[in-house]
């Protein structure tokens, strides 16, 4: 399981905070699509693994926990931008995201287009890929 936590740096002056993003850190991670998740409190999204798609998961509001396993590990990672961390994923990890407040929101960067085919949306699969 290929999994980074990394730090977001956070600049705060009198008119607000800017939280920059140096993709670079990830060599092999160029940005084809990404997307934001809403969500109500206790709400589920994800519950699917990716076969090619490396992802980078940003909180942008609230508090969400993002449960991360394979074959052999789990994890469970929780995201708010009290934390300042992002979470890197690489393909064949199966992805479940928790809303854990109302009005949370996450930012989901990926490095490959849209496609049906790539997804693999049942557990029992995704143990037998």
């Amino acid at each position: 399981m290929y999994i980074k936590k990394f730090n977001l740096r956070k600049i705060t002056d009198s008119n607000g905070s800017l939280i920059p993003v140096d993709l670079k850190q990830f060599s092999r991670f160029d940005i084809k699509r990404f997307f934001m998740l809403y969500g109500k409190k206790g709400d589920i999204r994800g519950n699917h693994a990716h076969k090619k798609c490396t992802q980078i998961f940003i909180a942008l509001s609230g508090k969400v926990e993002l449960k991360i396993s394979n074959k052999r590990t789990k994890k469970k990672i929780i995201l708010s931008l009290k934390k300042n961390i992002g979470i890197y994923v690489e393909p064949l990890n199966w992805c479940i995201i928790k809303f854990l407040k109302k009005n949370s929101s996450i930012l989901v960067l990926c490095n490959y287009k849209f496609s049906e085919k790539e997804y693999i949306r049942k557990f029992e699969n995704f143990l037998k890929y």
